[in-house]
């Protein structure tokens, strides 16, 4: 097979942002912490104290609740696996400028907290030193920043089927009618997970979340 690569991704891959950014390990942490470390040695530039610095360390709203518990039992809060990818979050037509279409490209990660909880979160980290907040969903709520559009956290029933996230998350691209305009968008695909005592339904789904807003796109559910 031959592999073509796209001229918007091939124009935002030679961006100079891209091209300098930082390398960074992305791991998660008991106490329910996302950390981002800096692991490049570019050229010997970097100093030697910069060498593992830590750049950001985020916690979602679903686990910080359940820090409290730590001073009394080893809970392992942020459990899942994050998984990265460049990715075009939405191309609106065949002919879309190649501009625009370059702006459109993102690397983002996304993760679940295995035991540790019943959400996913997406953050923008295509400047590794300067992570960027896009959603976490839970089974009760949904949080959002859309840069340029919109912002906020609302009680929502869309995802009561979410168990515990040991489902491994997987990202791709799905075509629909995306408030009027039908075109390709960037997604999040996950199973249900693990049932959880108490919600008979809990597990029993897979899902389908837009990639840039964590909106629910899809869900078939069986059971």
């Amino acid at each position: 097979p031959i592999s073509v690569p796209l001229p918007s991704f091939l124009a935002y891959r030679n961006w100079t942002g891209i091209i300098d950014r930082p390398t960074a390990l992305f791991v998660g942490t008991h106490e329910g912490l996302m950390h981002a470390f800096r692991v490049d040695r570019l050229d010997g530039d970097i100093a030697v104290q910069d060498y593992g610095e830590e750049l950001w360390a985020f916690m979602p709203a679903h686990l910080l609740e359940k820090t409290s518990d730590l001073a009394f039992r080893m809970d392992y809060l942020m459990d899942g696996t994050p998984v990265v990818k460049d990715v075009r979050l939405y191309k609106t037509s065949a002919n879309m400028d190649i501009a625009d279409e370059t702006d459109a490209w993102h690397s983002v990660l996304v993760s679940g907290y295995g035991s540790g909880g019943r959400g996913y979160f997406a953050l923008d980290v295509t400047r590794p030193e300067s992570m960027g907040f896009m959603w976490e969903l839970s089974n009760t709520r949904l949080s959002f920043n859309i840069p340029g559009q919109s912002e906020g956290a609302i009680d929502t029933s869309s995802y009561t089927r979410l168990g515990k996230t040991v489902s491994q998350q997987v990202i791709g691209s799905a075509f629909w009618n995306h408030y009027g305009v039908l075109g390709e968008r960037a997604v999040v695909i996950y199973g249900g997970g693990a049932s959880v005592d108490g919600a008979t339904d809990s597990g029993k789904a897979v899902c389908v979340v837009d990639l840039e807003t964590g909106t629910l796109a899809q869900e078939v559910c069986y059971g």
